[in-house]
Order: structure tokens, then C-alpha cells, then sequence
């Protein structure tokens, strides 16, 4: 009889403990559970690196291609004034980055550094764009080289984003005085239902070879919804028959518009 009571208590005890313990268990669980998420430092979920690939916003380095450097150039628009542009493609499909930054450095004959400017812009999946930089000052000594570099794709930091969309048309474009003091006209219509802040555009010229042969920019600081306006580039000289044909960019930031 009394092995069958201590039996029966021991069996109830034990019985005790163990929904104690599955519940302290479960209970500890939920309270140190992190659910897994793309800032929590570890490789989880559905990712191919840490916090990168899979859903997760940021794309890991080894998914990514480098920004396509397809030319740059410089042209004196002036006695010891200069224009820069680099042309640049970004091949990746879906993929973008915030923050690419870039320096354009003039050199003399010999080697020494007359200028030198840097900064950065956003690219877009699959967007070719021209990086512009005027009014590179020399002091009046003559330029005759110059190097282009993108100075952060060690650290370059690319995102999932969707293809910019074409909202702006560029129409009656007409180019006159090429050989005396060149002008680009052109109206540009913001064709979407939102406004457009800083919106820059950039000319290039092309001669017969498809060489460019100048540069220039200007800038809307706001374009409100389906309104158009007329823009102008011109240069104080000629390019002496030179252009055989132009093209006209618009760069906006597309997450920058104000419905």
C-alpha cells in the first residue's frame, strides 16, 4: 500500500515538474524569440549573405556588377575654364545605390594636378547617365589631361529598386550657331501626375565619329505635374562643324517626387 502511494505522489510530482518546465521553457522561448530580420547581423530567413540577397532589401557584393565607366572627357569652354563629363551605364537590372561617389581630377603637361572635384550621385537599375561637373577652374594653365574615378566601390552599398520611370519628354529640340556661339533649345514636359523637384539636364555633343566633343548642363529647381518650360544651353565658342548630333538626359531622384 505504501509503495503504491509513493509510487502515485512520485508520478504526480513528476508530472508537475514537467508542465513546469514546458512552460518556463516555452515562456523563455517567446520572451528571447527574435523573429529573423534583415538588420540582425546573422545569415537566417531566406538570405544568401548576411542581412543581403533573398527578401531582403540590400544585395550582397558577389550579386552585384560595377558601374560601366563607357568614356569621360573635358572641354575648355574658356581661357583656363573646363567641363567635365564621365558617361556611366549601369548594367544591373534590379539593383541601384544611393550614394556613388566620383572624382574628376585635370592635370597639366607635366603631370601636375590643376583641379580637382568630387562628389557623388544615385544610379538607377539599368540607366545610362552622364556625371557633369562644370566650371573646373585652372588658373589659366592649359589642361591636357584628365582622370575619372569612382572612389567608393569597395564600400558600395546597392539596394532592390524598381527602373526609373520615363515622366520627362524633351521635344523641339533645334540646334543653331554651331561654329560661332553654339545654343540648344529644347522644351521639357513633366508628362506624370506628380511634381519633380531638382531636376537637372545635361546636353551632350557628338562630332560624325561619335566622339564628344562638349558638355553642359542646367537645372529646374521644380516642374510641377504635366506643366512644360523651355530650356537653354549655349557656349561662348564655336566647335567649328564639329557636331553631328546632341542628346538631352533628364536626372531627377524618383523617390523625391511630391505627389
Amino acid at each position: 500500500m505504501n509503495n503504491w502511494g509513493t509510487k502515485r505522489r512520485n508520478f504526480i510530482v513528476t508530472v508537475v515538474l514537467t508542465a513546469v518546465i514546458i512552460f518556463i521553457g516555452i515562456s523563455g522561448y517567446t520572451f528571447l524569440y527574435q523573429e529573423p530580420t534583415c538588420f540582425d547581423g546573422i545569415q537566417n530567413r531566406d538570405e544568401s549573405g548576411v542581412d543581403c540577397g533573398g527578401s531582403c532589401k540590400l544585395i550582397c557584393p558577389d550579386q552585384s556588377i560595377d558601374p560601366l565607366v563607357k568614356w569621360n572627357r573635358f572641354f575648355e569652354v574658356a581661357p583656363g575654364v573646363y567641363n567635365a563629363v564621365a558617361y556611366l551605364e549601369n548594367q544591373n537590372t534590379d539593383a541601384g545605390t544611393e550614394r556613388l561617389e566620383y572624382k574628376f581630377t585635370l592635370y597639366d603637361d607635366i603631370g601636375v594636378i590643376l583641379n580637382e572635384r568630387t562628389g557623388y550621385t544615385k544610379i538607377w537599375p539599368r540607366e545610362v547617365t552622364p556625371i557633369f561637373e562644370g566650371a573646373l577652374v585652372t588658373d589659366q594653365v592649359r589642361a591636357t589631361r584628365m582622370t575619372f574615378e569612382l572612389t567608393n566601390l569597395d564600400t558600395l552599398v546597392w539596394e532592390v529598386v524598381n527602373p526609373k520611370d520615363s515622366i520627362i519628354n524633351i521635344i523641339n529640340q533645334k540646334i543653331t550657331n554651331i561654329e560661332s556661339s553654339p545654343r540648344i533649345s529644347a522644351t521639357v514636359k513633366n508628362t506624370s501626375y506628380s511634381d519633380v523637384p531638382d531636376l537637372k539636364l545635361v546636353a551632350l555633343l557628338y562630332n560624325s565619329e561619335g566622339n564628344a566633343v562638349g558638355a553642359s548642363s542646367t537645372f529646374i529647381e521644380y516642374l510641377k505635374e504635366n506643366q512644360e518650360t523651355n530650356i537653354l544651353f549655349s557656349w561662348p565658342q564655336g566647335f567649328n562643324g564639329e557636331v553631328a548630333r546632341f542628346e538631352i538626359f533628364s536626372i531627377y531622384d524618383q523617390e523625391e517626387l511630391i505627389d
